[in-house]
């Protein structure tokens, strides 16, 4: 703001012969045209022209008094849990009020609202406010509470490292899982795919707790859509790693999930380093202040339609954050025919045959069956297997068989043999050496890992 009293002074100076012009133009720093307007202005109408035409007019870009207090309204009663900048999109969309960001943050400011993402700084303003306020009487002592109730703060992170970007799409692929409150009244758990290049959001499934059958589900959902990326980043959870082991050699991936992505040809990275998957964790922090509003438009209630409802949202999300996939090489490969994502994303476990022929699984027992006749299983190893579309398999002796629960029971009376419900005459299957239901790979598996493990424990020595 220019500081007419200042420029009437100099002027006045230069008038009165106190002042050369060189001095004047140096002392307010305008051109030789500017000044001459000055003088003229000060030889003909005085004191009084030299101030703004605008004192007393009121902005053409100034908000209404009842805008602001729609905007408060509006901030109460729905949107307290959105972010300044998706809030604004809604005023914008949806009730047709045109502002900024930065003007929207200063209404919200000025009647003592903040942000759940504020900073630390700014709430340390607003709380400054608050107590202002309240030594004049103006606003009580609840709304402090309320305030470090509802707004928690985002506290800076330490400083660390950049790490070198991926070169191309589908590089790098970082996954990880928040629990809020995303929809209803109960808390879940967002499993969230984001690729590091690009940034955008690949893939999300909602579940009751972070599971591997949250992670299996995800994943299936990024192959089917994307491909199979040339690395997973993920945090050290027993998911990935094997928390049984220590941590020098977590890097081990001892894990149902470990062996499916080095089925598929995929890298798995493990890290306790938030930074070292920064952008999924920046990531869920957009998605924790714009998902739940989304969802709570569309009156979405359960796991089953937030799941639905997830595509087109992330779809939504990545014109919303100005993401879209560039031209470039893809490094995302195709799903090969052989690759049932069914049968490779699977629980795998290894089990002995009872007496009776029968495993033991989850308190329940299962038998093999191969064209009519159960399996005689009794003391072998089986590679128990249960598929995500909820069927079972047992591998033994190079052999996988379909495995049904309940035991089959010989009726005196009919003189056969009744076989539990779901059962079907299905016959033997022989799976490659190659295949992930086959026990010799698997086992296979396992020992390279063991190996590994011992060539560490020696060259540690």
């Amino acid at each position: 703001m220019k500081d007419w009293d200042k420029v009437y002074e100099v002027v006045k100076n230069y008038c009165n012969k106190r002042l050369s012009k060189r001095a004047a133009l140096y002392s307010l720093n305008i051109s030789y045209r500017q000044l001459d307007r000055y003088i003229h202005l000060y030889k003909h109408v005085g004191r009084k022209g030299f101030k703004s035409k605008n004192i007393g007019n009121i902005p053409s870009n100034k908000t209404s008094i009842n805008i602001q207090n729609k905007i408060i309204k509006l901030w109460d009663e729905t949107y307290k849990s959105w972010s300044i900048h998706h809030f604004n999109v809604e005023l914008n969309e949806c009730y047709d009020i045109h502002i900024s960001d930065m003007t929207l943050k200063r209404i919200l400011y000025r009647n003592l609202r903040v942000s759940r993402f504020a900073t630390k700084e700014t709430k340390r303003k607003i709380k400054r406010l608050i107590e202002e306020s309240i030594n004049k009487k103006n606003v009580t002592a609840e709304v402090i509470s309320q305030i470090d109730e509802e707004l928690p703060i985002l506290t800076k992170t330490e400083q660390h490292s950049r790490l070198a970007q991926p070169q191309y799409f589908g590089i790098e692929v970082q996954m990880d899982a928040s629990e809020i409150v995303w929809f209803g009244d109960k808390k879940t758990t967002l499993h969230v795919a984001i690729d590091r290049k690009q940034g955008l959001f690949l893939s999300g499934w909602f579940d009751k707790q972070e599971t591997l059958e949250g992670y299996y589900f995800l994943s299936k959902d990024l192959f089917t859509r994307y491909g199979k990326p040339a690395r997973i980043v993920t945090d050290n959870r027993g998911v990935f790693t094997n928390l049984c082991v220590p941590l020098d050699q977590r890097n081990i991936k001892l894990t149902n999930y470990g062996f499916a992505v080095k089925t598929l040809g995929i890298e798995l990275i493990t890290t306790s380093i938030a930074q070292k998957k920064g952008s999924v964790e920046r990531a869920q922090r957009t998605l924790q202040g714009w998902l739940p509003g989304e969802l709570a438009k569309l009156n979405i209630k359960s796991i089953e339609e937030a799941n639905k409802a997830i595509p087109i949202l992330f779809n939504k999300l990545n014109k919303y954050t100005k993401k879209h996939l560039t031209k470039g090489l893809n490094a995302f490969t195709e799903l090969l025919p052989e690759e049932d994502l069914n049968m490779i994303l699977c629980y795998r476990f290894i089990r002995t045959g009872d007496n009776g022929n029968c495993i033991n699984f989850n308190n329940s027992y299962y038998q093999l069956y191969n064209k009519g006749k159960i399996v005689p299983i009794k003391g072998f190893k089986v590679l128990f297997m249960k598929t995500l579309d909820g069927k079972f398999f047992g591998n033994v002796c190079g052999q996988s068989f379909p495995a049904v629960e309940g035991l089959s029971i010989w009726d005196k009376n009919k003189g056969k043999r009744i076989y539990p419900e779901g059962y079907k005459n299905i016959g033997t299957w022989s799976p490659p050496d190659t295949h992930p239901f086959k026990l010799k790979s698997y086992e296979q598996y396992v020992n390279n890992i063991k190996i590994r493990n011992i060539v560490f424990d020696q060259s540690s020595i």
